[in-house]
């Protein structure tokens, strides 16, 4: 590959020298030698801006290739430039405005604020919740998420500031993931929720679980209008009451709307 990408080739002896034409390079014009030394590194190119960096470079993903990693490659071009970091925690799914995130166990003084709030949990089975129970659920959830690569995770909006939480439970034994979510009194009404739901909606059918069936499900009490609405508005349809628990009501999805 000519070093010379973007600019002519310099005159060579003994014949006349032709241009040759230049490929379009994402860095601004560099030399594609640079870029595809740079992801065998396994770094992503820094030549391209901050806001168009992809997570796995191409290079990388043909280094992999060629080692015999296919499906360590498969899964890092698909899902990384989705993740990422925010400092311990890895970055599940993006939403317009806001990020769903792991915890950490120092998330638990602002998930207690969230649980102890007795108008945030009114809708909720298990009521007011006290700090040593929040400490619990956040150990069971980075469990989780570590052996199955699901659970509730953290949601934070784009400058980090605590929203509450979002993700996929068990769907009381019928082996379905529930979806469910729980956010501060101050986002409600601007069109957060309906966003983590259509987000995660999404992620549910692209990582799909073997051990679980296909059908989402999510649980609402009946007087929870809003979620209902949140809920149909994303491709859920009422299924009934839950036998399981007689005082929700059970929705379902069977594909994700936006496809």
């Amino acid at each position: 590959m000519s070093p010379w990408c973007g600019r002519p080739p310099p005159l060579s002896w003994g014949r006349a020298a032709r241009p040759r034409p230049s490929r379009p390079s994402a860095c601004g014009g560099r030399c594609a030698r640079d870029r595809e030394r740079t992801a065998s590194a396994g770094r992503p190119c820094r030549l391209l801006p901050p806001d168009a960096r992809p997570a796995v470079c191409a290079g990388r993903l043909r280094w992999a290739l060629t080692r015999g990693r296919q499906e360590t490659a498969v899964r890092e071009a698909r899902y990384t430039p989705a993740g990422g970091r925010v400092g311990a925690r890895t970055v599940v799914l993006r939403t317009p405005r806001s990020r769903v995130t792991t915890w950490i166990p120092e998330d638990v003084d602002e998930l207690h604020r969230l649980h102890s709030d007795p108008v945030v949990m009114s809708h909720m089975t298990k009521g007011v919740q006290d700090r040593e129970q929040t400490r619990a659920r956040i150990t069971t959830w980075i469990a989780e998420h570590r052996v199955r690569g699901w659970s509730r995770w953290r949601v934070e909006d784009d400058s980090g500031t605590f929203m509450g939480r979002a993700g996929f439970g068990e769907a009381h034994g019928t082996g379905h993931r529930e979806l469910g979510y729980l956010l501060a009194p101050a986002r409600w009404g601007a069109g957060y929720a309906s966003e983590l739901v259509a987000a995660l909606v999404r992620w549910h059918f692209e990582h799909l679980d073997p051990a679980r069936e296909r059908e989402l499900r999510a649980y609402v009490v009946p007087g929870n209008e809003a979620s209902r609405r949140v809920l149909e508005k994303n491709g859920f349809r009422l299924v009934g009451a839950s036998p399981q628990a007689p005082d929700q009501l059970v929705y379902a999805c069977g594909s994700d709307p936006a496809v």
